[in-house]
């Protein structure tokens, strides 16, 4: 399984929803934020990886976390709902050798610091953690 796989996966799902892309368009960041993009952005990253192996040293659960931000210049609770949607519906797709099993997502802590919104204040702000469990 690449470093990638996942990463790719979760933004195909994301940028295969009519109700995201019509307001966000390709604007659906992964790591980079190009300078060029602007509200509304959807921006994630991957913030930790967990592996566990099993007794038999075969590959075991794997704990792919990261945080979605949402930044729009105005309400986006629709496209918050559409991303939650399309990320707690992705099970059983296979991601290089392994498959997702699950995505769990919550929303971040309000100590969360966002780091896609530019120099602008944007008017909304939301961020979600996600957990991809993969097997």
């Amino acid at each position: 399984m690449s470093w990638f796989d996942t990463p790719r996966e979760l933004r195909s799902a994301l940028a295969a929803n009519t109700t995201i892309t019509g307001r966000v368009a390709t604007r659906i960041h992964y790591q980079e934020l190009p300078e060029s993009s602007v509200y509304p952005h959807v921006y994630f990253v991957r913030t930790g990886r967990d592996d566990e192996m099993n007794a038999d040293a075969s590959d075991g659960l794997l704990a792919e976390r990261y945080v979605v931000e949402i930044v729009g210049d105005k309400s986006e609770e629709t496209l918050v709902d559409a991303i939650v949607e399309v990320l707690e519906g992705i099970e059983d797709v296979t991601v290089g050798d392994r498959m997702i099993q699950l995505v769990q997502v919550d929303d971040a802590d309000d100590q969360y610091v966002f780091v896609s919104t530019g120099e602008g204040q944007p008017k909304f702000l939301h961020a979600l953690q996600v957990v991809v469990l993969i097997l």
